[in-house]
């Protein structure tokens, strides 16, 4: 048997990152994601950091990766001859339910009000003063070359019953050539192991007060079952 991570041939074991401005990470993490402001931000170590821009912020000497809000802005900031590597973040949001008339039958010429199943499962993400479909957004970010996003659900994160994986394997459907960074809901381990065998993901983003709650050791081993699952499933 395979998986939609065994078809996928790009398939890595996903990162661990932590938001947070401490200067101490959680030793499991891969980097810390800390917000990068020109105005108040000095001579920042870069070492082990992905910074957070804001839009119009050049990123800091050193910097190898970055995020910023926004296909527009993340454009703007990869557009530097010596840009560092920048992935674009979003928030995804459920789309709202829609309802309609069904045709009448040609006999009864009666029709019926009824949910449309397609935005069941619809996302859509608020780009600066519109919203979009979460598969355009994808297909705009590819467009622009951009190979990774950060998807964040404010839902899940609300929720904290776990992270989003259902938006995650509608990304990837979606966008089955894309790497996604996901955050938003992982609280417990099982989160941790459950979403790390998500299809097209590249890193799970977690609270510095969330990953602090578990020992050393404990979220890099979470991830790794998780891994090892997936590979006695396609063995």
């Amino acid at each position: 048997m395979t998986t939609d991570r065994e078809n996928d041939a790009t398939a890595i074991p996903p990162m661990l990152f932590v938001t947070g401005e401490a200067r101490t990470i959680h030793p499991d993490a891969s980097a810390a994601i800390r917000s990068h402001d020109p105005e108040t931000s000095g001579g920042d170590d870069t070492h082990g950091v992905v910074w957070h821009l804001v839009r119009g912020a050049l990123p800091p000497a050193g910097a190898a990766l970055c995020v910023v809000d926004g296909l527009a802005a993340a454009a703007e900031a990869a557009a530097g001859p010596e840009a560092p590597a920048i992935v674009p973040r979003a928030e995804v949001r459920r789309a709202a339910q829609r309802f309609g008339f069904t045709p009448g039958h040609a006999v009864s010429g009666f029709s019926t009000y009824q949910l449309d199943p397609a935005s069941v499962s619809a996302y859509e993400v608020g780009e600066e003063d519109r919203t979009v479909p979460l598969g355009d957004w994808l297909s705009q970010a590819a467009t622009l070359g951009f190979a990774e996003v950060w998807l964040h659900s404010p839902a899940a994160e609300v929720a904290g019953q776990g992270f989003p994986c259902a938006m995650l394997a509608k990304a990837h459907r979606l966008a089955p050539g894309m790497r996604f960074w996901i955050s938003g809901g992982g609280r417990q381990r099982a989160h941790f192991e459950t979403a790390a065998a998500g299809p097209g993901l590249a890193a799970l983003v977690v609270p510095a007060d969330v990953a602090a709650e578990f020992a050393q050791g404990e979220l890099a081993l979470a991830i790794s079952a998780s891994q090892q699952a997936v590979g006695r499933g396609a063995a």
